[in-house]
């Protein structure tokens, strides 16, 4: 398998669920979920676009060592552990399906390594300070030039003056960019999701940062803040 994003050795660090069932007091409490046999041919946004429960912390996908690179499977960290027990109740039923296909949700438990803890300590802050954060962050032109009339309000008119692989290179510097995408606005406007939320705390840092190279370039004609994941959405109540 090829793994995309930050790894997690499955020997060292991940327990088996019969494992973690015994309430081992070295196991962490989880918040994190792994979907597992995803149909060839999918993509991440495609499963994505199905989870529910809440903003996700950070996602690690496994691809096939193919030419095509087909998904096999993806793990889900929520920012939350209430998020991630609510996912889990709605992915066991026969609702949650992708492409058709119905998956099979799986605890991950971490054991409480260096590594782990810390993580854990720095989702917490994150929680604990109650500011709104996310794995997204929105790009929208702050001009002061006169708003356009609704001919010009398309997404192809929109885009056209904005260089995506310009801006996917410049937001790239801080961790691995999941996707970008456009939003209808009167001004040019897109949302940048990252695989991890980490990635999107220090882009806005250097952004805020005065005589950063980000704040140089975007802060006086853009201004960023924080978007709603993707996930962050209430699961059917069954």
């Amino acid at each position: 398998l090829i793994f995309k994003g930050k790894v997690y050795s499955e020997e060292s660090e991940v327990v088996d669920e019969k494992t973690a069932g015994s309430q081992n007091p070295a196991l962490l409490k989880t918040r994190s979920i792994s979907l597992n046999d995803i149909p060839r041919g999918t993509g991440i946004s495609s499963v994505l676009s199905q989870v529910r429960g809440g903003s996700l912390e950070r996602i690690i996908v496994y691809r096939y060592d193919t030419p095509e690179r087909s998904l096999h499977k993806v793990d889900l960290f929520f920012l939350n552990y209430e998020g991630a027990q609510s996912f889990m109740r709605y992915a066991k039923t026969n609702i949650f399906k992708v492409n058709g296909v119905q998956l099979k949700p799986e605890w991950i438990f971490l054991e409480s390594t260096y590594e782990n803890i810390m993580k854990e300590q720095s989702v917490n802050r994150i929680i604990e300070e109650e500011k709104f954060i996310s794995r997204c962050l929105i790009v929208k032109k702050s001009s002061t030039t006169a708003m356009p009339n609704k001919s010009n309000l398309n997404k192809g008119q929109t885009l056209e003056n904005i260089d995506i692989q310009e801006l996917e290179k410049d937001f790239q510097n801080f961790g691995e960019v999941l996707e970008i995408t456009p939003i209808v606005s009167r001004k040019l406007c897109v949302s940048i999701f990252f695989y991890d939320i980490s990635s999107a705390m220090r882009a806005m840092e250097e952004y805020e940062q005065k005589g950063s190279y980000l704040y140089n370039k975007y802060f006086k004609t853009w201004t960023i803040w924080y978007g709603k994941d993707i996930t962050d959405q209430p699961c059917i109540d069954l």
